[in-house]
């Protein structure tokens, strides 16, 4: 094994279909459903969906600047090194590694399990199994090749892209006659609690556009080249899902979408008589494209702590032909693994401190008005309007914090839980480094 990660991995198309892929995955099939329940008003859904993007945009912006500064491997791990020291970014990559995005990888397979099923008939025992495979697969992929792993994912990307075009473009050509209006439209009365607790759901669908910052440690130039991936994939993930809400709320009423488990499958139902069959194909290749965006991402992040000194030394060592951390790859894709395997008990958890990664990009966030403190206006990219847009971003995150947690209070206890865990783990390994 090898040392060091090469330059010139990434192309910039590639980690810009990466930027909208992480974000693009099951949220726009589902997530409406529980945003149109919040606020039941057609101008009000699409104003949250369009907030959410604002939001996601001045993060991006700001993370750029931070980005700029430190063009490394590592992504939000290292922002937060380098901010607050070693302690809080050892803190986030523990969490990505114990739940946060191996669990997300473990929900994304047997997402794709379950829709492949509609296809092949299979004995509900078996899906841990085939999806814990196709958690190996992904693995496979990403330790052979970084190049077929960003082939692959961009193509994937495209595909899922274009068949989300179809269905908003379905929506919009069967606008007003589409579907029976089973629903009278009822009277709305604007409520900010109401407006937050729409934004809930709208944030989840947008998180993981911060992925690609990760791999800055493989680009040529990054620090130039970031700004624009990450804008532009915050620009086109919210053009994705303004369109497919609009198409959504062209055909049905805002309380029919409340009440639908799968709005694109009700839309395309008026059209072709195989929609649920497509939209399984469309969830499942959304899915698996997703999940393999943040089997590339996510362990440069340990190989990164592995690096610093922070986590066991043998995570940093790269394989010599494929150029791939090969030993992070696979820590991450075997306990994902067995998050699939024992799913009916970690299922409940992994929701719950979901919450954690948006605690680490508020501090990342908050981060920069820490630097430029501490280190002066930037030499490359700067913020606009500064401090205006940091701080749209850092107090709607903290306002989106709250009331995920005002909403299920044990989203606190659990990331206390993770906290303290990382806290005794960062304690041993210091005392007994390996």
């Amino acid at each position: 094994m090898s040392r060091g990660l090469r330059k010139n991995q990434f192309s910039f198309s590639s980690l810009v279909l990466m930027t909208v892929s992480a974000s693009f995955g099951s949220g726009i099939f589902f997530s409406v459903s529980q945003t149109a329940g919040q606020v039941p008003d057609a101008a009000t859904i699409l104003w949250v969906w369009l907030s959410g993007g604002v939001i996601s945009l001045t993060g991006s912006i700001t993370f750029s600047e931070i980005g700029g500064r430190f063009p490394e491997t590592g992504g939000i791990y290292t922002y937060l090194r380098h901010t607050y020291g070693n302690l809080v970014a050892f803190l986030y990559g523990w969490a990505s590694l114990l739940v946060i995005t191996t669990g997300a990888i473990a929900a994304l397979a047997i997402v794709f399990v379950n829709n492949l099923s509609v296809f092949v008939p299979m004995d509900e025992s078996i899906r841990p199994w085939l999806a814990a495979g196709v958690v190996a697969l992904l693995a496979g992929i990403n330790m052979l090749s970084n190049k077929l792993a960003a082939t692959l994912t961009g193509a994937g990307t495209v595909l899922k892209m274009a068949g989300v075009a179809v269905i908003a473009v379905t929506g919009l050509m069967l606008s007003g006659h589409a579907m029976p209006r089973a629903i009278d439209p009822a009277p709305y009365t604007f409520s900010w609690l109401s407006f937050g607790m729409a934004m809930v759901g709208a944030m989840w669908a947008y998180g993981g556009w911060h992925h690609t910052a990760a791999l800055a440690g493989e680009m040529e130039n990054s620090g130039k080249k970031l700004p624009g991936i990450l804008l532009t994939g915050t620009v086109l993930i919210t053009l994705i899902y303004l369109s497919v809400n609009w198409a959504y709320l062209s055909v049905m009423q805002p309380q029919e979408l409340a009440s639908s488990k799968s709005p694109a499958v009700d839309i395309m139902s008026a059209a072709v008589p195989w929609a649920a069959a497509g939209m399984a194909v469309l969830i499942a290749l959304s899915v698996l494209v997703t999940a393999c965006v943040y089997m590339v991402s996510s362990p440069r992040v340990y190989y990164k702590m592995s690096e610093d000194g922070l986590f066991f030394r043998w995570l940093s060592a790269v394989h010599p032909r494929t150029g791939t951390p090969v030993r992070a790859i696979a820590v991450q894709a075997i306990w994902s693994m067995v998050l699939v395997l024992g799913w009916q008990q970690f299922s409940r958890a992994i929701e719950y401190v979901t919450i954690t990664d948006w605690v680490f990009l508020l501090l990342t966030g908050f981060g920069i008005f820490v630097l430029r403190r501490r280190m002066g206006e930037p030499v490359g990219y700067k913020v606009p309007l500064f401090p205006l847009l940091p701080l749209i971003f850092t107090v709607a995150v903290f306002f989106f914090i709250a009331a995920a947690m005002w909403m299920q209070p044990k989203l606190s206890l659990a990331f206390a839980a993770v906290m303290v865990s990382g806290i005794g783990v960062f304690a041993l390994y210091r005392r007994y480094r390996c």
